[in-house]
C-alpha cells in the first residue's frame, strides 16, 4: 500500500480541522527534545495554542521558538492478503508543520483567540474576566511548512 504526498490544499484544511488534538515537538535549551500533546486552533491559516502562565513548553518557547507539529486522522486497520503480515497497513493522514512560536500579548486578541478556541471546542459564546485573560498565555505559529501524508491511499477518492 502507497503513502502519497497530499498538496491538494482544501484537503489538508480538512485533516487539520478535524483533528482536535496536535503534538508539538520542541527542543530544551539542553538541546533535549520535548514533545507536548495540545489543543490548537487553525484561523486563516494560524495556529493558536493556549497554556498556563509558567509551565515548560511556555519556559522553551521563549528560548527556542522553533517548533514541529504532528496532526494525525484515521487507523483503520487494512491488509491486501489476510495471512501476509507485510500485507497489513493503517488507512491514516498526517500533517506535519514546521515554524516559530510566538506569544500573542495584547488583551483584545487574546480575548479574541480565547473566543476562536471556545467556539470550535464548544460552539459557545463566553465573557472573560480580565483576571482570567491576562492569566492565559496564548501562542501563534504561523507555518513555514506544511506537508500532508496519506498512508494507505486513505485520502483517495
Amino acid at each position: 500500500m502507497k503513502t502519497l504526498t497530499v498538496t491538494d490544499r482544501s484537503r489538508i484544511v480538512e485533516v487539520v480541522s478535524a483533528c482536535k488534538v496536535c503534538y508539538v515537538a520542541m527542543v530544551d535549551s539542553e538541546g533535549l527534545p520535548y514533545v507536548v500533546p495540545m489543543n490548537y486552533v487553525w484561523h486563516e491559516g494560524i495556529f493558536y495554542f493556549h497554556s498556563g502562565p509558567e509551565g515548560t513548553k511556555s519556559k522553551i518557547w521563549q528560548e527556542r521558538p522553533d517548533v514541529c507539529i504532528a496532526l494525525h486522522q484515521g487507523e483503520k486497520l487494512v491488509c491486501q492478503h489476510p495471512d501476509m503480515a507485510c500485507s497489513y497497513s493503517m488507512l491514516s493522514t498526517s500533517v506535519i508543520c514546521r515554524g516559530r512560536v510566538e506569544e500573542v500579548i495584547g488583551f483584545d486578541e487574546k480575548r479574541e483567540c480565547l473566543d476562536i478556541f471556545m467556539k470550535r471546542y464548544t460552539n459557545r459564546q463566553f465573557q472573560y474576566g480580565e483576571p482570567s485573560v491576562n492569566h492565559v498565555r496564548i501562542w501563534k505559529l504561523i507555518p513555514k511548512q506544511i506537508t500532508c501524508k496519506s498512508f494507505g491511499n486513505s485520502m483517495k477518492k
